[in-house]
């Protein structure tokens, strides 16, 4: 990917194409993504078309940074990697991306928003 990918997006199924989803996601390479889409499908049985719109335009911006930031494309990290990568992909990103602090303890780690940050680190950390 370069940096001059389009930003994830959520696309609405068009009429008359035949689809068990309503909406599919598109990645910066303007491909579907089928993982995504199944995680916003599974999330449109439950919620609201307003907070489904919310969790994924709070999550999308990762998969974004996985795409474009250059360190992460040079160590090949994906979203579907090993959890250490993880975890790391996502802490760099809650500090670097979303200005959070963040302290790591030994089980667990304490994320903290900060005047930084958008008030859409809540909705991420709960996606």
């Amino acid at each position: 990917m370069t940096e001059e990918s389009k930003p994830f997006r959520l696309v609405p199924r068009p009429e008359g194409v035949s689809s068990p989803y309503a909406c599919i996601v598109v990645g910066g390479d303007g491909m579907p993504h089928l993982a995504l889409t199944t995680f916003v499908s599974d999330l449109q049985q439950d919620l609201t078309d307003g907070a489904v719109r919310t969790y994924a335009n709070a999550l999308l911006p990762y998969f974004r940074y996985l795409e474009t930031d250059h360190w992460r494309r040079q160590r090949a990290d994906r979203w579907d990697g090993p959890p250490e990568v993880v975890r790391e992909s996502v802490r760099d990103y809650l500090m670097l991306r979303l200005g959070c602090k963040v302290r790591l303890y030994e089980s667990h780690a304490l994320v903290k928003h900060t005047a930084q940050s958008p008030a859409t680190v809540r909705v991420f950390l709960l996606c």
